[in-house]
């Protein structure tokens, strides 16, 4: 809706996306159609980025169905003007094919990319250094290339661990060369980020140590049955209930000079994320965090969006956890180490008022129906005392 409203200069037509496209699958090709009318030499080219996002940051089925809905449907319009490109990582093909119009159109036009072969990898590394004037040793670009065979998705690393040795030598002031003695001084591309991050938390202290635990594991989408990715939350979804907002903003900001997380901007929202996926693995410090938090991580991120869901709607009672699902929250709360926002409290304890007067209501229809019972059955005895004295007088009346 904002790439539309963007492309056509007002926000109607992204208001037209988002009021129609949970219903009507057509929404988004009329859209693309009504702003190209007269235009048959135009096309309009939509490239989705980390189209795996749709599996791991959306957890309302309807949602993402309808989404997909208005790809696929745009997708196969013979006469249409839209283009659409989706880049998605490979472990997530199998998420595609339970959607049949998606998997049907990814078998027809599935362009797999394989990793960089040795010479594309000696390039990324040493022209960017050259167009700048900045001289590297072959012997560096050699040992880099050599160092990411077998080492899936270490892009991100390499990157890293380049910039941090540029950044290293610009420190030193003077001439900036690039060699594989400084690279190998400072850990090379497994261990730059781990020495980067941990050398970031050392710096907190203890409080802001234990917020930023907080943040990070607000920002780590826990797999099930797939890996871990990492998560785009809302500012507010970072800050737990009895903290000043401004003492976890300090905290952010302070991760985002690192480098280490991102902040961006949706539906006038800040959110945050991790500037790398790949640090969820290269950090031990996040990986144990996860690893020893899993099903904590998992429920406190499933309560901030269930209630940011509740919130939106205007604290709608029929969002609210209810029976079992309610009894599990409120028994991991007790046994877990659970960090909950305002937020997610205020939805919990919302739901637990709302069981509680359902219960409290259930109870005074039970008493009344038992007092009802007690006065029927009273005045069934009554009937029946008094038909035996008439039964009795009659008896006596016969007789004389």
């Amino acid at each position: 809706a904002l790439a539309v409203a963007r492309m056509a200069g007002s926000p109607i037509a992204g208001d037209r996306i988002r009021q129609q496209g949970l219903m009507d699958p057509s929404a988004l090709h009329k859209t693309i159609e009504a702003l190209l009318k007269d235009k048959d030499d135009q096309r309009v080219v939509l490239l989705v980025d980390q189209f795996e996002e749709i599996f791991t940051q959306i957890s309302q089925e309807e949602e993402r169905l309808a989404f997909l809905n208005l790809l696929t449907y745009a997708a196969t319009i013979k006469t249409g003007q839209m283009i659409i490109l989706v880049t998605l990582r490979s472990d997530f093909l199998s998420n595609c094919a339970a959607y049949p119009q998606l998997r049907a159109l990814l078998n027809q036009q599935l362009l797999l990319v394989g990793a960089m072969e040795p010479d594309e990898l000696a390039s990324a590394i040493s022209l960017p250094a050259l167009q700048v004037g900045i001289p590297i040793d072959p012997n560096l670009v050699a040992y880099i290339v050599n160092e990411m065979k077998g080492e899936p998705g270490a892009l991100p690393l390499m990157q890293f661990a380049l910039k941090d040795l540029f950044d290293a030598q610009q420190a030193k002031g003077g001439m900036i060369s690039l060699t594989l003695a400084d690279y190998l001084a400072r850990g090379g591309i497994r261990t730059a980020l781990e020495r980067h991050a941990n050398t970031v938390l050392s710096y907190l202290n203890e409080q802001e140590q234990q917020l930023a635990r907080v943040v990070f594991s607000g920002l780590i989408q826990v797999g099930r049955g797939t890996v871990d990715t990492r998560r785009i939350a809302t500012f507010d979804e970072l800050v737990p209930a009895v903290i000043d907002p401004m003492i976890v903003q300090a905290v952010i900001r302070k991760l985002t000079d690192a480098r280490l997380v991102t902040i961006d901007e949706l539906d006038n929202k800040d959110t945050v994320t991790i500037s790398y996926e790949r640090l969820i693995e290269a950090w031990p410090w996040l990986q144990r965090l996860v690893n020893e938090n899993r099903e904590a991580i998992a429920l406190q991120n499933q309560l901030a969006e269930d209630a940011s869901l509740w919130e939106a709607f205007s604290r709608d009672e029929s969002y609210l956890y209810i029976g079992a699902r309610l009894e599990m929250v409120r028994e991991q709360l007790l046994t877990k180490n659970l960090t909950l926002t305002s937020m997610a409290q205020s939805f919990v304890e919302a739901g637990i008022h709302t069981q509680e007067q359902s219960r409290r209501r259930e109870l005074e229809q039970a008493i009344k129906l038992v007092e009802a019972q007690r006065h029927i059955r009273l005045l069934l005895a009554g009937i029946f005392v008094l038909l035996i004295i008439t039964v009795i007088l009659a008896v006596f009346a016969f007789k004389s």
